[in-house]
């Protein structure tokens, strides 16, 4: 709020609120969700530069970057709304398939799968084996 001027990201606290979100195309969350989204949010704090080696993928209308991914790893993308909550499940189904085809992951992978086959609102496994 400081940065933009206003409270729309996170007007309520403890609730969600939903705000468009618009990808860039060509980066991993454009192909993804490619276009403008409504998501849900709560958050008051944002990227203000960017790291080498990281690309803004979405924005929001206000121009709060609302996704970043990097140019270096395969699957490094961070959001800064709740794909879990809301219908853009394939930000969410794009980290299991991530997770799952990584080296190791068993743990990991059956969590987030577990994960996703909660629905949204319920993203968060009971048990993770």
């Amino acid at each position: 709020p400081d940065t933009v001027g206003h409270e729309g990201h996170n007007p309520y606290r403890g609730h969600f609120c939903a705000h468009a979100v618009t990808t860039v195309p060509g980066t991993r969350v454009g192909t993804l969700l490619p276009g403008t989204h409504q998501v849900a949010t709560h958050h008051h704090q944002a990227v203000d530069r960017l790291g080498a080696g990281w690309i803004v993928a979405a924005r929001a209308a206000d121009g709060t970057v609302e996704a970043i991914e990097s140019t270096r790893y395969r699957f490094a993308v961070g959001v800064q709304w709740h794909p879990e909550m809301g219908a853009d499940a394939p930000v969410v189904r794009a980290l299991v398939a991530a997770a799952g085809s990584a080296e190791g992951t068993g743990p990991v992978r059956t969590a987030a799968t577990s994960a996703v086959r909660s629905g949204p609102g319920r993203i968060f496994p009971t048990q993770v084996s």
